[in-house]
């Protein structure tokens, strides 16, 4: 058996805190996966979680383990069991676009005009 977290919090490194991260003797019990992937600088979305667990599911199958998903949030359980739309990919420059215009007229603002 591998363990595979769909726990949002448990990818980012050096965030031990109030996430119930399985420690050293927990994780040497089993491999565990998708703990301490990446920066809290850094973004991972549902579709990465998505794609990184089907990944990891074909790698323990191939090697004759079972994969247990363990823990976390539903929104990457979804994710994965049923899948996402297919959307644009993020606009950094529209983002910052956006956050700069808040800046200057507030969100409640841009909401108001999103919703007319």
């Amino acid at each position: 058996m591998e363990v595979i977290s769909v726990d949002s919090a448990l990818v980012y490194r050096d965030m031990d805190i109030g996430t119930a991260k399985p420690n050293a003797e927990e994780r040497a019990v089993c491999p565990h996966h998708l703990i301490d992937v990446v920066t809290p600088e850094e973004s991972y979305s549902a579709a990465r979680f998505r794609a990184d667990a089907i990944r990891l599911m074909g790698e323990i199958v191939a090697r004759g383990n079972i994969p247990l998903l363990a823990g976390g949030t539903m929104l990457y359980f979804k994710a994965l069991r049923d899948g996402l739309s297919d959307l644009p990919a993020a606009d950094p420059e529209l983002r910052r676009a956006l956050d700069d215009e808040a800046a200057g007229r507030g969100w409640p603002a841009l909401h108001a005009e999103l919703a007319r």
